[in-house]
């Protein structure tokens, strides 16, 4: 519906509500029409209430429909608050993860070196490096992107589940989360395209190490 969660509906048949319909006055009329049309829709519904133009109780008549109340909330301060707060937040996790890829792939070049300097020397081909690099990254990336992925999808389910936050969406329900597959692909590719571009300049700094120097500088 739009209106929160799809169990807090119940549709009825009219043969049903017989008991009540008499003295039952709903406040609230749902309707399904197209967003271009409802302007025109507002006459036959105020005919069909039995509401006429000059009837004092037509101001009390609002119709709002849903993209207009998400219109209406959005621009609220406290939901663009949270909402750069959180868009902030998740950029610089991503960037933090990056940086500690970056720096991780650099703290183990000189290890690194000395490594590829025995197997070189040992008659290892300098285009076999890249091998060597992907054993180093490819385990620890894939358990980076599998865990972080398992746990950045069930975070928001537990926050919602824990925290209120009805009085930021306006709802009678408890928002659900809803996961994007295009943001969260964008994420992991990111990541991955990192992931990538270091094990490509550990190579092109590796292949430029002389074994002969690295073995001495070890000795």
């Amino acid at each position: 519906s739009g209106l929160g969660v799809d169990e807090g509906w119940m549709m009825v048949d009219e043969t049903f509500t017989t008991k009540f319909t008499s003295t039952f006055l709903p406040a609230t009329l749902l309707i399904t029409a197209d967003p271009g049309k409802l302007d025109h829709l507002i006459a036959p519904l105020q005919k069909a209430l039995g509401i006429s133009p000059n009837d004092r109780f037509l101001s009390a008549i609002t119709v709002t429909t849903v993209p207009q109340a998400i219109a209406d909330r959005e621009d609220e301060p406290v939901i663009a608050g949270v909402r750069i707060g959180l868009v902030s937040g998740a950029v610089l996790s991503t960037l933090l993860c990056i940086l500690a890829l970056v720096l991780a792939t650099a703290a183990a070049a000189a290890a690194r070196g000395r490594t590829a300097g025995i197997l070189r020397t040992l008659g290892m081909p300098r285009r076999r490096l890249g091998i060597l690099l992907a054993w180093e990254l490819v385990p620890v990336a894939g358990v980076a992107l599998a865990a972080g992925a398992v746990l950045g999808c069930l975070l928001p389910f537990v926050v919602t589940a824990a925290v209120d936050l009805r009085p930021f969406t306006g709802g009678s329900h408890r928002p659900v989360p809803v996961l994007d597959p295009a943001l969260l692909g964008l994420v992991l590719g990111a990541f991955c395209l990192v992931v990538l571009i270091s094990g490509a300049i550990a190579v092109a700094v590796g292949n430029r190490v002389n074994p002969s120097s690295t073995l001495k500088m070890g000795a």
